[in-house]
């Protein structure tokens, strides 16, 4: 316990003295923490985009790709939605080795889905997740739905930008299905963001080859 408690003081230390102001300016919604903030959790939330544009249709697969400067474990991913109703959606992470370029095959790395019965602009949760983001991948997360026309929205915010744990590259158009791979023939900045939310933890670098028992 004592080595947990030790970990924990470093781990906030270092978060603190590395936070830097955000470059984004766009109204966050109470309790949020702003894009651009490092963080170090347990439990911070980002927000990325806004009800900039509205679309609607089914099928349909949309996500944000994101590069990694801090590694961080993805704990709850959540899209802003507004389905007309019930219908079950899915939470994809996708990844490519980052060499230099967006663009190219994604491999799904990790799926779950979840049952919305509720009608109307919300949140929809992907639940409880663990993931962690290694600064050696780009990673494409994604929201998708088979059956039901529902809204989603995307913001006005320039791409790339920057995240707690590296950048929100460009928001991309995935088609539909949620397949094992998706071949991405969009360039960083081409898109806004889609409304998304992410809540991680940073894993501080003093601390990443550090166990505890």
């Amino acid at each position: 316990m004592r080595i947990i408690s030790i970990m924990v003081v470093l781990a906030v230390a270092v978060g603190f003295a590395a936070a830097v102001p955000a470059a984004e300016t766009d109204p966050v919604p109470p309790g949020q923490l702003t894009p651009g903030m490092t963080l170090v959790g347990p439990d911070a939330t980002e927000t990325y985009g806004s009800i900039g544009t509205t679309w609607s249709g089914t099928p349909r697969e949309r996500g944000n790709i994101f590069s990694v400067a801090t590694a961080a474990n993805v704990t709850q991913i959540e899209f802003y939605l507004n389905p007309t109703a019930a219908e079950t959606f899915y939470f994809s992470i996708y990844r490519k080795t980052n060499d230099g370029t967006v663009t190219g095959t994604y491999t799904r790395d990790l799926i779950t889905s979840v049952a919305v019965g509720t009608t109307g602009q919300q949140w929809v949760s992907s639940g409880p997740v663990s993931y962690t983001l290694d600064p050696t991948y780009y990673y494409y997360m994604s929201v998708a739905w088979d059956s039901v026309i529902s809204e989603y929205f995307r913001g006005t915010e320039a791409t790339p930008f920057a995240t707690g744990f590296g950048q929100l590259l460009t928001g991309v158009p995935a088609g539909s299905g949620h397949p094992a791979t998706i071949d991405n023939t969009y360039a960083a900045g081409l898109f806004q963001p889609y409304y998304q939310r992410l809540t991680f933890d940073i894993v501080p670098v003093e601390l990443m080859s550090l166990s505890v028992e």
